[in-house]
């Protein structure tokens, strides 16, 4: 099973656009996927006084992953996506671009739509 592990951004774009996370795929090629969070990200919607997006991660079924509390989410994603074996899944260019380049597995949305690349 695919695990896709969403940052602050995609989740906050998901919630604005009414994407219902799990129940978007691609073809179905993949197969079934898991959708995880940090809890640093949860924290960064809380400090964004994001309530909202808060409430729907929870009633989404998104699964929080619980870290130390040290660092930054990106560094943390990046880390714990590559160690995970997880594909990431962002809206946010440079966090992308750091996943590249350091061959983290990517998941994007595209045409309502996730696509693992």
């Amino acid at each position: 099973m695919i695990k896709l592990l969403l940052d602050t951004n995609i989740l906050v774009y998901a919630f604005k656009n009414g994407y219902d996370l799990g129940r978007m795929s691609d073809s179905g090629v993949y197969g079934p996927y898991e959708l995880y969070t940090l809890d640093l990200c949860i924290n960064e919607l809380k400090a964004l006084n994001k309530p909202d997006v808060v409430r729907w991660v929870q009633l989404s079924g998104i699964k929080t992953i619980k870290t130390d509390g040290s660092g930054k989410a990106d560094d943390r994603l990046l880390e714990i996506a590559k160690e995970q074996d997880m594909h990431l899944l962002t809206e946010d260019r440079e966090l992308y671009n750091r996943a590249l380049g350091l061959k983290v597995h990517l998941a994007k949305i595209e045409s309502g739509r996730i696509y693992i690349k």
